[in-house]
């Protein structure tokens, strides 16, 4: 659903002159299917624009373009507010010519015309009354697609939406909104969304305090169909698909940190003592840091 603006947290943002509906899923006791994806290769980042959590795939952090941004005038940034409808523990990313995107920790999704610092539109989950205001949360960042059409987002109930970055509405062909974990009450997805070659990235891990049962598992996404190309689980890795966590006798396995998931060529990497392990995905592979 999508709704009007409403007060709520603030966001602060610097705003420079050179700018100018988902349902519970449940629990099965076998594993989901997966099919082969059917889109082709997501073209990079527009050099205006900043769609994901680190930029780009590989989250590289590098923006290409000027920022306008000089020591000559750093001092006379301006810091701007506007009222959320939600916290935003989570990072917005931003899509030309003016919209911030970010998800709330209850997966509200908000876009803010930076330039009006005015939000255009808030698209609220179905069902969100179910977890609003428990520890069922999300740090999840959103993705944009780089023709700027769609944006997907992470709710706390294990569904990852795509909206119409025009107007908010929610896709409901195919296999959207697709659904990313049998047991939403014990796996969390904190890490950014990612796209790449026509995917939609998620992982899963568990909450704080560590209750079990999850065994932490990355999932890819046809961003066209919304339907799951390929799971790897952590534990009972044997096992393709999405499990039911009680159907695993191994529990506490997790992608937690904000640069999980990459889409990278290389097999497998190792940085700052965290091993990341990769899988083929059609013509890509994903990879998640086990932190």
């Amino acid at each position: 659903m999508v709704l009007a603006r409403s007060a709520g947290a603030l966001v602060a943002a610097a705003l420079f002159a050179a700018c100018g509906g988902g349902h519970s899923a449940t629990p099965a006791s076998t594993a989901s299917e997966t099919v082969p994806p059917t889109t082709t290769e997501e073209p990079g980042p527009r050099a205006d624009a900043w769609p994901m959590f680190g930029y780009d795939s590989a989250r590289s952090n590098v923006f290409p373009a000027s920022t306008g941004i000089t020591a000559a005038n750093v001092a006379h940034l301006k810091g701007r507010q506007v009222a959320l409808p939600g916290t935003a523990d989570s990072s917005p990313i931003f899509v030309p010519p003016n919209l911030l995107v970010l998800t709330t920790s209850y997966g509200k999704v908000v876009a803010v015309d930076a330039k009006r610092r005015k939000i255009t539109w808030t698209f609220v989950p179905d069902g969100i009354e179910d977890w609003e205001g428990t520890s069922q949360i999300t740090q999840s960042s959103p993705v944009a697609d780089a023709k700027g059409e769609f944006v997907y987002s992470y709710s706390p109930d294990g569904h990852v939406h795509k909206l119409r970055l025009a107007d908010g509405h929610e896709v409901r062909s195919g296999d959207w909104p697709a659904v990313i974990t049998n047991d939403p009450g014990h796996e969390k997805s904190a890490p950014p969304l990612n796209l790449g070659r026509g995917l939609v990235l998620a992982a899963t891990g568990g909450y704080l305090g560590d209750a079990p049962p999850y065994q932490g598992h990355v999932v890819a996404i046809d961003a066209d169909s919304g339907r799951l190309v390929n799971v790897f689980n952590t534990l009972c890795s044997d096992r393709e698909g999405l499990l039911a966590p009680t159907a695993c006798a191994e529990s506490a396995r997790s992608f937690s940190n904000r640069s999980s998931l990459l889409s990278l060529v290389s097999t497998r990497r190792r940085s700052a003592g965290v091993m990341s392990t990769c899988r083929p995905v059609s013509s890509s592979r994903i990879c998640g840091s086990l932190g």
